[in-house]
């Protein structure tokens, strides 16, 4: 279980530099998003966290994401990030919403406030980048989905760097799924994302031309699964700044 309250206090102690918004009150928690370079129009990256509450690295690294000086991030990016989708989830140590439904896997649904939530924010905009913070109880290393068009692939830039942080699952086979040196390109006409479920996917379908997952292996230390994600954030911020 994790304190909330520690989330909301980190985020109204950020500069004014960095815009911080309550998008919606779920389950008798705020749901925030902060951005950075609000004016900025030229590029715009999305960072998640916390849609599954049992995933408490994600959060912990948007929010040391966010803590830094805004000075040094690319002045050419408006980055939105979403630090903790579910805080009752969070709050509870739970993979799943107040209502017993993973989030992550229930896009088609309209009676979901964290769904409506993330179709709000997509709604009318296009996001340069979308990454999407998680982790995996079962992997005994760091590996990443990756969906893109029109562009080339990041996966494995990522997933290099992250090799001088903790251990990258190299397994050919990962969920069911052929992967290279921890990274998965899913296969989009399998019947679990064909049918519309899944957030990752249909945020690909409607928002984005590159969208990344990643996942931090919990059997690490916390404090080493943080590093993995701000590693793989940076691989984007370098990408998208050129």
């Amino acid at each position: 279980m994790s304190d909330y309250q520690n989330v909301v206090d980190r985020l109204d102690a950020l500069p004014e530099s960095v815009s911080v918004r309550i998008l919606e009150q779920i389950s008798e928690y705020p749901v925030f998003a902060a951005t950075v370079n609000v004016s900025n129009s030229e590029c715009s990256l999305w960072i998640n966290a916390g849609t599954h509450g049992d995933e408490p690295a994600p959060v912990e690294a948007v929010l040391r994401f966010l803590e830094t000086p805004s000075d040094t991030l690319p002045a050419n990016i408006q980055i939105v990030v979403t630090p903790c989708l579910n805080p009752f989830g969070y709050s509870e140590g739970r993979r799943e919403n107040a209502d017993g439904i993973d989030i992550n896997w229930a896009y088609k649904r309209d009676d979901v406030p964290e769904v409506r939530l993330i179709k709000g924010l997509i709604t009318d905009r296009r996001f340069t980048a979308v990454i999407d913070l998680h982790e995996d109880w079962e992997s005994p290393g760091f590996y990443l989905y990756e969906q893109f068009r029109n562009r080339l692939s990041l996966g494995e830039a990522i997933t290099d760097r992250v090799r001088g942080v903790c251990p990258v699952n190299d397994a050919l086979v990962i969920e069911g799924e052929d992967a290279c040196r921890g990274v998965i390109h899913p296969n989009l006409e399998a019947l679990k994302r064909r049918e519309g479920k899944g957030v990752p996917v249909e945020v690909f379908n409607e928002a984005t031309d590159h969208q990344i997952t990643t996942e931090s292996p919990s059997g690490l230390p916390v404090e080493t699964r943080v590093q993995a994600q701000l590693a793989a954030i940076d691989v984007l911020l370098e990408t998208f700044s050129r």
